[in-house]
Order: structure tokens, then C-alpha cells, then sequence
């Protein structure tokens, strides 16, 4: 199924989080802090990280920057805050979240949010071309090929 990280320092959510998610087949992993948050996002392959934005250590927003600015790394990031006003939410998508979730939070609506992020990041690596024979159509790109030329249409 999904590996999910979650970044949460919380010991109720992060159960709460594993009752809800590991009986459906989800892989997950978490970490208490930030910089061990950092350290797992780096040497492992999730398809949706779970950040929490007030962390010891590093708190999540700088987390998330560092994860898009110095590691260049496209997975969604979920971010679970207690943290409600707009402006709030707007530092943590300009940190780089992909999705910003107010605590308490619905698990089934964390779950829905979930799948939404994985299905559009899947979706961004989709390969929409087709090639039958010498022909190729690129359904991003609106071309057609044939024999490497492009057809004019």
C-alpha cells in the first residue's frame, strides 16, 4: 500500500494516527522531533509526509523548506497543526505544504486528504504519451510524432 512519515511529537495522535492507518495496510514510520523527521524524509521513500508545524528541535515549517529548498524533495507534505488563523496557513504553504489540516482533525478526512495528495503526485509523474508502431501522441504536450519528425495537425 503507502508509506506514510509522520511527523508529530504528540503521543496520542501519533496512536491514534497508527490504530486508523495500519489496519487499512498503511506503512508508516514516525519521528518525535524535527531533525529526526529531516534525517527519515532523507533516506527513505514516503508517498505522503505528515508534519507537524510546532516540533522540538525544528519546527515544521522550517522543516518543509529544507525539505523542497535543499533536498528538492516533491513528496506531499500534510501539515497537522493546531495553528488555525490564515496567516498561519499561509506560512506553511509558502513553507512548501501541499495541504494544511487544523487539529482535531477527522481521521476519515485525513485519510481522503491523503489519497488526494498521493493520487495528484502520482498523476504528476504519468508518462501521456502513446506510440503504436512509428507513431507517438504526447497528451501533455499536444504533439505527434512519427519516425522522430513532428506532424503538423
Amino acid at each position: 500500500m503507502y508509506k506514510i512519515l509522520v511527523i508529530e511529537d504528540n503521543p496520542d495522535i501519533v496512536a491514534n494516527i497508527y490504530a486508523f492507518f495500519e489496519p487499512k495496510g498503511f506503512e508508516l514510520d514516525n519521528a518525535h522531533n524535527g531533525y529526526s523527521g529531516l534525517t527519515l524524509a532523507a533516506n527513505n521513500h514516503y508517498d505522503v509526509i505528515l508534519l507537524d508545524v510546532m516540533l522540538p528541535g525544528m519546527d515544521g515549517t522550517k522543516l518543509c523548506k529544507k525539505l523542497r529548498e535543499e533536498l528538492h524533495d516533491k513528496t506531499p507534505v500534510l501539515m497537522l497543526t493546531a495553528h488555525d488563523t490564515i496567516l498561519d496557513k499561509v506560512a506553511g504553504f509558502d513553507s512548501g505544504a501541499d495541504d494544511y489540516l487544523v487539529k482535531p482533525f477527522s481521521l476519515i478526512e485525513l485519510e481522503c486528504r491523503i489519497k488526494a495528495l498521493i493520487r495528484r503526485h502520482e498523476d504528476d509523474h504519468f508518462v501521456h504519451s502513446i506510440a503504436v508502431g512509428a507513431l507517438s501522441l504526447n497528451n501533455s504536450e499536444h504533439t505527434i510524432m512519427r519516425e522522430g519528425k513532428s506532424i503538423k495537425l
